[in-house]
């Protein structure tokens, strides 16, 4: 039987930092996953904004490239461009989990691979391999969260279906992020992300049917697959339940997610930080959390909404309208809290506001 403060199921990045940051806070912390490496299977891009040094600075090697902005295009080819230097970067997800699991068991965190969660009853967990107790539990095991299961706190949920594969490219910036919006990719949008050495992750998400719209977008780019990564995406909902007692969830497992990108990181990263005051100060997590990012996920979800109403003309003239205001996006612009400059890019350029009725009426 293993005993200890604070039991964290899912040794993802989010997972290892909030097993960390509650160490630190003094709590006796184990961490289990299922999984026997960490860092495997990758299913993301690995493109974060610089927003993740306010958390946690990746080590170097873990950096593949840095980014100095985006091509935004819509069905027509019209294109909307920021630039902005070294404003994100794009980490190689299997070193930079790695490095945030070595750094919570430098904290004194206990790791326990190839534990899958079978069974949650009040403080009392049990494993494939063990059982356990713990005053709290925390679930940061990803979008199927098996501790959201147990719990009875995996309801209202939805998923977008990613696809991904990395090839090279020529004729392509290695410090520019492409995206692309349109019929072709309902629901979200096609990506071309470099991944440094002249290679680049492409790829799409949407809520059904991936594989066709995978298959057009790498026609479209005359590019054919080589090897194939595939994920879940959470939609967030602001009424998932994210605590039950003594069981609280952060990441994707909660569904903290930008409706717009799907980038999961600085979000995942903030609640933690909330988790951890929940626990040691004995706060209410959902409050503190939403305190922190809900007004953020607000207004990303007003924005998801509004692009989820539009056709191919609407996008082209959306491009159209965004270059009226440049300037604006290129100097105040944030991929994580859009609250920083949306009021000055509405006040600057005001036609944007025509955008709204798509879910207003």
């Amino acid at each position: 039987m293993l005993n200890s403060d604070v039991s964290v199921i899912g040794a993802g990045p989010v997972g290892s930092y909030t097993s960390f940051n509650l160490a630190k806070a003094g709590f006796k912390v184990n961490l289990f996953d299922q999984k026997s490496i960490i860092g495997k299977p990758i299913q993301c891009t690995g493109l974060v904004s610089k927003n993740i040094l306010d958390f946690v600075k990746p080590d170097k090697e873990t950096i593949q490239t840095e980014i100095d902005g985006a091509r935004i295009y819509s069905s027509d080819n019209s294109l909307f461009e920021v630039k902005k230097s070294k404003v994100a970067f794009v980490l190689d997800r299997d070193k930079f989990d790695n490095q945030l699991f070595q750094q919570a068991i430098s904290q004194g965190v206990k790791p326990f691979l190839n534990h899958k969660l079978e069974l949650i009853a009040n403080n009392a967990l049990k494993f494939n391999k063990t059982s356990a107790t713990s005053r709290y539990i925390v679930g940061a095991d990803g979008p199927l969260s098996q501790t959201a299961k147990l719990s009875n706190l995996f309801k209202g949920r939805k998923f977008l279906h990613g696809l991904q594969t990395i090839t090279n490219l020529k004729d392509k910036d290695e410090n520019f992020v492409e995206l692309y919006f349109g019929k072709g990719f309902p629901d979200f949008f096609g990506w071309i992300v470099p991944q440094g050495n002249k290679l680049y992750k492409i790829g799409i998400a949407t809520k059904s049917n991936p594989k066709i719209h995978f298959n057009n977008f790498l026609k479209r780019l005359k590019v054919k697959q080589k090897g194939l990564q595939a994920g879940l995406i959470p939609i967030y909902n602001s009424k998932v339940k994210t605590q039950l007692n003594n069981i609280y969830l952060v990441g994707d497992a909660a569904c903290q997610v930008k409706p717009t990108t799907g980038g999961g990181l600085i979000t995942g990263f903030n609640c933690s930080n909330a988790l951890t005051n929940s626990i040691k100060y004995g706060l209410n997590y959902d409050k503190e959390w939403r305190r922190k990012v809900g007004k953020e996920l607000l207004i990303h979800s007003l924005i998801r909404k509004t692009l989820n109403h539009f056709d191919d003309k609407d996008y082209n003239s959306f491009i159209k309208d965004l270059n009226k205001s440049k300037s604006e996006i290129q100097n105040f612009g944030d991929m994580d809290y859009p609250s920083k400059f949306i009021l000055k890019i509405l006040f600057k350029n005001p036609s944007l506001l025509k955008y709204l009725t798509k879910i207003l009426f």
